[in-house]
């Protein structure tokens, strides 16, 4: 597989709306990947240019597509139960905020300063 694609290799493919498609090249002669995604190509577009250059590529794409959903719902798992147990922790914090209990909420600032930076490094 190729990680760039020329237009006389995109023509011979003959792509829907080919000069639609043509057209994101622009002046260049060639278009690597990141520069097909970062111009708007979708996966399916970009999977369907990689199954016409190699047909047996398919079993390939399903491979990675099958270990992509995998980590997708294991991450989804773990951010679950991470953001369960602070959700929690959230409320117990409010709950002790509303009933005056400041005590409550400081004793703990260290691990509420480990788990906010946590959740700074998460979500930037």
């Amino acid at each position: 597989m190729h990680s760039s694609i020329s237009k006389s290799e995109l023509i011979a493919l003959r792509p829907c709306e080919l000069s639609a498609r043509l057209a994101l090249f622009g002046d260049k002669d060639r278009l690597t990947l990141r520069q097909a995604i970062k111009l708007g190509v979708t996966v399916r577009e970009l999977l369907w240019v990689i199954s016409r250059y190699d047909p047996n590529s398919l079993s390939n794409i399903a491979i990675f597509a099958e270990d992509c959903a995998r980590a997708a719902r294991s991450y989804a798992a773990d951010y679950a139960d991470y953001a369960a147990a602070h959700a929690a922790a959230s409320a117990d914090y409010a709950a002790a905020a509303h009933a005056g209990d400041a005590a409550c909420i400081s004793t703990d600032s260290v691990e509420l300063k480990r788990q906010l930076d946590h959740l700074i490094e998460l979500f930037g």
